[in-house]
């Protein structure tokens, strides 16, 4: 009883439109309304088949609880004084026309369900006073939205209970139907206009065999950096602690809350973060990464951006793989033990790149790829089994450069897996 009667429902964050819309009308009715103790918001119908048949109930979003997304019932409860949600059942384009912004309207039912003993028991003593209560709905519905970037228009006002829950199935309805319950159910159209731009959501990264994953908007300095900190650590958000560090302060990078298109990075320029001891890759594996060269001028001729599965910070041992800026920022590099590879002519814009290692159709194969093309297809697939990593120097070789992101893979992603994590990187990045 404690999850019906106090949901704990998240806070939405990306309201657009409708759910805009609906979020401004709840304020409304919760600040017009005394007797309206549990607004609900948007409610959504949802399936119940655990007695044997299969009954719709209204129902609210509590959002991911336990890695799995949870809803509540909100069907009628005669313990709560007075509750509502909102039912939105189409959407319609009006104005429409191709390459322009449209007009939006949304048939919505706006759902009351109330128990007038606990509003007022003396006036419940004598009359039943339900249209009391849909008068002051229409009040605010009419009166107090004045001024809203969106238009409401009362079409109609159920008061049986078959036609206020008529998407809905629900028990003991001839008990619901009678006093001290009252159930009332305003139907209207709300119109607005379309948002423009529309707002981008950012799809989550492939997390299946994630080993690493850096990024500059979160764990850095334990989230405690601002901008021009000296960074000391840059803390791994794959879950397994494989957190880069750097105890030497003349070595540390410094951190970037501007970064590439207004999201955080860290300015590498003869500077170093490592990563000691620790197992990343292995035969099979996926690297991903983001960053731009800098202006700074106090990197080395070759220009380490990070290399991985070294045997030290001198010796490449059997295993190591990373990326580079060549002499004269001519190109970007793919750079192993084996050689170095041009990817792409080097400018100053930032790049998605991405490293795949493993089997491909019973050979073993490096393939290259930036900003979601592939540049390299090699049959010299490289075993990085090693245990040292660095980020922005090794073997004396400075780079001068911003990261934002780094992810690690201990497996060959497969062409969906691998769109995934590009869209992912290209999305939040603008790239």
């Amino acid at each position: 009883m404690i999850l019906l009667q106090n949901p704990s429902i998240p806070v939405v964050t990306n309201a657009i439109e409708i759910d805009a819309a609906i979020i401004d009308i709840q304020n409304h009715l919760d600040n017009g309304l005394l007797w309206l103790t549990n607004g609900y918001g948007r409610a959504y119908k949802n399936v119940d088949t655990t007695q044997g048949a299969t009954v719709f109930y209204p129902e609210v979003y509590l959002g991911d609880q336990n890695n799995s997304q949870r809803y509540t019932n909100i069907s009628p409860d005669n313990d709560k004084q007075g509750q509502n949600f909102f039912f939105v059942t189409k959407e319609t384009i009006s104005q429409f026309q191709p390459g322009m912004y449209s007009f939006l309207s949304y048939d919505t039912a706006i759902i009351f369900s109330v128990n007038m003993e606990l509003i007022n028991a003396a006036l419940l003593s004598t009359e039943i006073y339900q249209q009391i209560l849909v008068a002051q709905v229409r009040d605010v519905l009419t009166r107090q939205l004045l001024g809203s970037s969106y238009q409401l228009k009362i079409n109609s006002v159920d008061l049986l209970f078959d036609s206020v829950f008529s998407e809905f199935d629900l028990k003991d309805a001839e008990q619901l139907e009678k006093a001290p319950l009252s159930h009332f159910r305003f139907n209207c159209s709300i119109t607005l206009p379309e948002l423009c731009p529309t707002p981008i959501i950012i799809p989550d990264p492939v997390t299946v065999g994630l080993t690493l994953w850096l990024k500059a908007d979160a764990g850095v300095n334990d989230g405690t950096a601002l901008d021009g900190h000296a960074v000391y650590e840059w803390a791994d958000q794959s879950g397994l602690g494989n957190d880069f560090v750097q105890g030497t302060a003349i070595s540390q990078p410094i951190y970037n809350t501007s970064g590439i298109n207004s999201i955080p990075s860290i300015t590498f320029d003869l500077k170093r973060l490592e990563l000691l001891s620790a197992l990343l890759l292995g035969t099979d594996y996926t690297i991903y990464t983001v960053f731009r060269t800098t202006a700074n001028a106090t990197a080395t001729a070759y220009k380490t951006v990070f290399s991985f599965s070294n045997d030290g910070l001198f010796s490449q041992g059997i295993g190591r793989v990373g990326m580079a800026i060549d002499n004269g920022y001519t190109n970007f590099y793919y750079d192993d033990r084996v050689g170095k590879t041009a990817i792409i002519p080097h400018d100053a814009a930032a790049h998605y790149f991405t490293i795949s290692n493993g089997n491909v159709a019973g050979t073993d194969k490096k393939q290259i790829y930036a900003d979601g093309v592939n540049y390299i297809d090699a049959t010299s697939a490289i075993d990085s089994s090693q245990l040292q990593h660095f980020i922005g120097s090794w073997n004396g070789q400075h780079g001068n450069f911003e990261m934002a992101e780094l992810l690690c893979y201990n497996t060959k992603h497969s062409t969906i897996q691998q769109n995934k994590v590009q869209i992912y990187l290209k999305t939040k990045y603008a790239l």
